[in-house]
This record gives structure tokens, C-alpha cells and sequence, in this order.
């Protein structure tokens, strides 16, 4: 059932997919807490409308740069509220998001960046997106036809009413690709799951 034939009050079918149970929850109890991001002693709730509006911004921005239904779009970012918008943002637009380590002091870069370089070649993402640090390194990494985005200063927001926000949900099916997993790589190079 798609999220433009539901009211406020229907209940989910059970075969709802992520976007659409993230779009039911905003408009059904938008205040709630979705999650609360922790970050030293800091602690940031994030409620379902707020996501939803997060999420659609997001969505906007891999729209905008030619994205389309069942691009692989990979996500390198650190802990963070861009982190879980980019990735539902992907999942809202109908592209496959996939999670990618961030490079830290504790791995070596060399094995890092070429493991990587591999990977993007092999599995020829649309995209990816990563923070302003990660930029230039992750731009030598990425083949000509993997276009690099960059998260924005502040958390992108579409302004839509959440209702016609859940409305623009593209059709979909649960057995649509909903992402791709990576295995650490412990064994050789990374393999990945749909």
C-alpha cells in the first residue's frame, strides 16, 4: 500500500517498506523520538518529523545530482544525524544506499584508499557521499563516473508539509533492493550483500 493512499490513522500493512513506515510515523506521532544521537556528553533527539524532513532533503540532493531509482549510493560519513538522513533520503528516493567505514588513525590509509578504489571500480556506485575533510582523498579514489557529493554545512530540510512529503514516495516493492552490505574484509576484499 503506498503512503499516498493511507490517512493519518490507518495502520501499516505489514509489508510497508522503511521510507513508508518512517513517513507513517511522521505524520502519526511526528514529535516522538526517533533516535537520540549521542556524542561525548552531548545527547540530540531526533523526531520522526524532523527525519522525514532530513531524509526528503537528502533526497533532493541525490535527485538533483542525477540519482535515480536503484542507484547504488554509498554513505562515508562519521556518527551523526547526516549519516541516518543521507541514508533514509536514499532508501525514500528508491537508490540503494550502502554504508562505508570512514578512514581513521587506526588503519593504514594505503590499504584503505586502494581497498576502496577497488571496491567503487567492481561494484560501480552512482555516487558517493562523504564529509568536507574526506574529499580530496575519496576523490582519487573514485572512478570518472562516480560523482562525489559532500554533506552541506547544516542538515539538508525539505519544507513540505509532512503529508505531501509521504505522498511523493516513489512506488516500491519489499523485494526492491533496500541496501547493500559490506563484510570487513577480513578475508580478502570486501564482499557485499543486497
Amino acid at each position: 500500500m503506498a503512503a499516498e493512499s493511507r490517512s493519518r490513522n490507518e495502520p501499516l500493512p505489514a509489508v510497508a517498506t522503511i521510507a513508508e513506515r518512517l513517513a507513517h510515523h511522521a505524520l502519526t506521532r511526528g514529535e516522538a523520538t526517533a533516535f537520540h544521537i549521542v556524542a561525548g556528553h552531548q545527547t540530540t533527539d531526533i523526531s520522526y518529523a524532523t527525519l522525514l524532513r532530513h531524509a526528503a532533503g537528502y533526497a533532493g540532493i541525490f535527485a538533483q545530482a542525477g540519482l535515480a531509482r536503484g542507484d547504488l549510493v554509498f554513505m562515508c560519513l562519521k556518527h551523526g544525524a547526516d549519516l541516518y538522513a543521507a541514508y533514509l533520503g536514499a532508501m525514500m528516493m528508491g537508490a540503494v544506499p550502502s554504508f562505508l567505514a570512514f578512514p581513521t588513525p587506526k588503519q593504514d590509509p594505503v590499504l584503505y584508499w586502494q581497498t576502496h578504489r577497488t571496491l567503487f571500480q567492481q561494484m560501480g556506485g552512482r555516487a558517493v557521499l562523504t564529509y568536507p575533510e574526506n574529499r580530496d582523498d575519496l576523490a582519487a579514489a573514485l572512478p570518472p563516473a562516480t560523482a562525489l557529493l559532500i554533506t552541506p554545512p547544516t542538515l539538508p530540510q525539505d519544507s513540505r508539509p509532512l503529508a505531501e512529503i509521504a505522498a511523493g514516495l516513489p512506488a516500491s516493492s519489499p523485494d526492491d533492493t533496500v541496501l547493500v552490505q559490506f563484510s570487513s574484509g577480513t578475508t580478502g576484499l570486501r564482499k557485499g550483500w543486497r
